[in-house]
């Protein structure tokens, strides 16, 4: 984002009231949901919700029939009463559209609402019918100076797909539907995997993504949320809202506001061998320059590695390791011993019983050359699973190789290849500096995958503080959804333990604790464990914050009307517990931090610097990942543990014997 921060913008139109307070009414709750529901049904020209011990009650349409004589008057302020101003803001919209005949859904689990677009014409191939969405959410909001709350409504376009025929009319079109998704109703849905099938078979796949791309634009995202505002401007004195309240502000949130900061988290800085620093420059040169953070590990062996590769790739494979041999002593300084080359038949069981005959041990790395076919593969047929479990059955890293890709590999690729497997070894080309002095930091980050028989895991990664560095700790515990929370514990506990007992802390000595987390924190997972956890360790004085990164929600960053992009970085506090960080993506789509309520430590400012650091602790590619190794190395460790259950013979407890290497990227 060329130098200032002119020109950001949220895709969020703030909104200020004409009153501070308005009469509305109320009466006890009594833990009646029949009642409430039947009030709902007997009077629909008012809106009645339920907060805390209370239901409250304020006219939503013009009527005159008044509520029974239990609800009485009761005033509610702007300034403390926010999810009821909120609901009210939102009623009113609701209203408002289904009065001018808008399909409108409810998102579930949220405050979000999507409704689709009337279009005279809507946009089609063949059979498929292209709808314009807009999902809106009415927010809060804290200014972190004066403590007071604001409002605003949030809004996003989207398109989804809809097939406008039935399965037998497309049957008769010569279009076979019957493993196709359905819906309750038997029709076909929009879904990914139907929308692909189907341009595929009608030829026009080409043609949708090219529409698709342009729709899902930046710049064409941000023309319809200027027609959103200006839509929005001119209808605000259209909505109904109770007792004179009235919208006297609508403004489009630019960044810096006076609700809404903008600050930049710098970038950490990069250690390798010795605690050096090496500024400017492309990071492997900075490797080369400097040696990798743990040179000496490998200063006095030699690494021995084995390739199996098909008979129609043993030149390209051969072109390749003699690159990848001399980039790996040039810039990670590692010398080789046996380079060992062993050429099999495209068949899965000519590589297995071709292992069967080798002594693994003699091997500390294994490069394995598979086609593109062979990974498209589903997990239990895929030779890439299966030669994966029986090498980490062995304890033997790998590197899967495509062959169509050895042809064509750049100094990029090759880069990228490079660290992954001095990774695998157990190597740490860089690690990056904490800004400031605080010590005894343990950072447990928590991912999780569902794999083809729908059976979710549940990964641990830890990252702690050493000497004023991040460093990668265990990456091995796994965990199911049944048996979470107790594994969850158990983790920690042990972590706890070591670190103490490496760092040697006393009692009374803080010790700070963050999880970050995949999904929201429910009290009988995480944070009972957490509490359980710290009550165990009484004798130190542990502070935690438990975080949930999300990356499923409604906020965009735009800069320069859609034309450019938000530097990686910067950082936009929302309220105490909640803010955004900008990714430097294309989509403009931030991570949203929020902070559970549970958490005894709430610098938000000093989580989201973490957060950012945490982005440039890689160990599989050059390129600053999107998100942060807390959230990255957890979900990709999952995943792959989680498909290997699939798999005839493998150990998933061989997991815990190798925690020393990042085996799963």
């Amino acid at each position: 984002m060329g130098g200032g921060t002119l020109g950001a913008k949220l895709n969020a139109f703030e909104i200020g009231f004409n009153l501070d307070r308005i009469k509305v009414h109320r009466k006890a709750y009594n833990n009646d949901y029949v009642g409430l529901k039947m009030y709902r049904e007997k009077y629909p020209e008012y809106y009645f919700v339920r907060n805390f011990e209370f239901v409250y009650a304020w006219q939503a349409s013009p009527t005159q029939v008044e509520l029974p004589d239990e609800f009485i008057e009761e005033t509610i302020y702007a300034d403390s009463d926010v999810r009821l101003f909120c609901k009210i803001i939102e009623e009113a919209y609701i209203r408002y559209f289904r009065k001018l005949n808008y399909k409108l859904y409810h998102l579930k689990h949220s405050n979000i609402w999507e409704l689709e677009v009337q279009n005279s014409k809507p946009e089609s191939f063949g059979d498929l019918e292209i709808i314009h969405c807009k999902k809106f959410a009415v927010q809060s909001g804290m200014n972190s100076v004066t403590n007071n709350p604001f409002y605003y409504i949030l809004y996003t376009d989207r398109t989804k797909s809809r097939f406008i025929k039935s399965p037998e009319e497309l049957k008769r079109k010569g279009i076979d539907t019957r493993n196709w998704k359905k819906n309750r109703n038997g029709w076909v849905v929009g879904s990914k995997d139907n929308v692909t099938k189907y341009l595929d078979i009608i030829g026009k796949s080409n043609n949708y993504e090219r529409f698709m791309t342009m729709q899902n634009s930046s710049v064409e995202s941000y023309k319809k949320l200027q027609e959103t505002f200006n839509g929005l401007c001119n209808r605000t004195n259209h909505l109904y809202l109770p007792n004179n309240l009235a919208i006297k502000k609508f403004e489009w949130f630019e960044l810096p506001s006076m609700n809404m900061n903008f600050e930049s988290i710098t970038k950490p800085g990069m250690f390798f061998y010795n605690g050096k620093i090496v500024t400017g420059g492309y990071t492997e040169e900075k490797i080369k320059q400097a040696k990798p953070f743990t040179y000496d590990m490998f200063a006095n062996k030699k690494i021995n590695i084995l390739c199996l590769t098909y008979q129609e790739y043993q030149g390209a494979s051969e072109i390749f390791f003699d690159k990848y041999v001399k980039a790996m002593h040039e810039y990670f300084y590692i010398n080789f011993g046996d380079v060992e080359f062993e050429i099999v038949d495209r068949n899965i069981d000519d590589y297995l019983s071709k292992l069967d005959d080798i002594i693994l041990d003699n091997f500390d790395l294994i490069f394995i050359v598979l086609s593109e076919l062979d990974k498209k593969m589903s997990v239990r047929n895929s030779a890439y699973y299966k030669l994966k479990a029986k090498l980490l059955n062995q304890k033997i890293p790998s590197q899967i190789l495509i062959s169509e890709s050895l042809r064509s590999l750049n100094k990029y690729k090759i880069n990228n290849i490079m660290l992954n497997t001095y990774a695998k070894l157990g190597g740490t080309a860089w690690t990056i500096a904490k800004n400031d002095t605080v010590r005894n930091e343990l950072i447990i980050g928590v991912g999780s995958s569902v794999n083809d028989a729908d059976e979710t895991a549940i990964g641990f990664a830890s990252v702690f503080d050493y000497d004023g560095k991040y460093l990668i700790g265990d990456c091995s515990q796994l965990s199911t959804k049944s048996n979470y929370s107790i594994n969850l514990e158990k983790h920690l506990h042990k972590t706890i333990a070591q670190v103490i007992y490496e760092k040697n802390i006393k009692e009374g000595q803080t010790i700070k604790l963050f999880f970050h987390l995949y999904k929201e924190a429910g009290y009988e997972n995480e944070i009972k464990a957490i509490f359980n956890t710290v009550d165990s360790f009484r004798q130190y004085n542990i502070q935690f914050a438990v975080i949930h990164l999300s990356y499923s929600h409604n906020y965009k960053y735009f800069y320069n009307n859609g034309s450019g992009t938000v530097s990686k970085g910067y950082f936009t506090k929302i309220s105490s517990d909640q803010g955004l960080i900008s990714l430097g993506n294309k989509s403009g789509t931030p991570i949203l931090l929020k902070i559970n309520k549970n958490s005894s430590f709430k610098d938000l400012y000093y989580i989201a610097t973490q957060v950012v650091h945490f982005m440039y602790l890689s160990h599989s590619n050059f390129m600053t990942p999107p998100k942060p190794v807390t959230m990255l190395y957890p979900s990709k460790m999952a995943k792959l543990a989680n498909d290997l259950t699939l798999i005839d013979h493998w150990d998933p407890s061989v997991l815990n014997q190798i925690t020393d290497k990042l085996w799963f990227i």
